[in-house]
């Protein structure tokens, strides 16, 4: 079974973006291709089969913790990740409490 693809298309959409995020060479240092990764293990399930969209949410501070890396190193790399394609930032809520950034995986961004 080595070499096949899942037929899940959120499992293997997820994989196709992780490969790319790890091939990808125009990626400094590292960072955007750590955010990339740590983003698609937030991926929600349940949000691609309510809507179609491969969507995550976590913090700054969690996507920092989790990539070892300082909060601006994080920013920087999550704003890396979205010019690198993997991802779109779209701000849901109103302004104030409630307002959430959620990246939104981009499937053309894997070969």
């Amino acid at each position: 079974m080595a070499g096949q693809r899942p037929r899940d298309p959120f499992t293997r959409l997820r994989l196709e973006t992780l490969e790319h995020a790890l091939l990808n060479r125009k990626a400094r240092a590292n960072t955007a291709r750590c955010i990339a990764i740590v983003l698609l293990r937030y991926c929600s399930r349940e949000e691609y089969l309510r809507t179609g969209n491969i969507e995550a949410w976590p913090s700054i501070a969690r996507l920092a913790e989790e990539g070892g890396m300082t909060e601006d190193t994080a920013a920087a790399a999550i704003q890396q990740a979205c010019d690198l394609g993997y991802f779109e930032r779209v701000v849901k809520g109103s302004r104030g409490r409630g307002r959430t950034s959620v990246y939104r995986l981009h499937p053309q961004a894997a070969p």
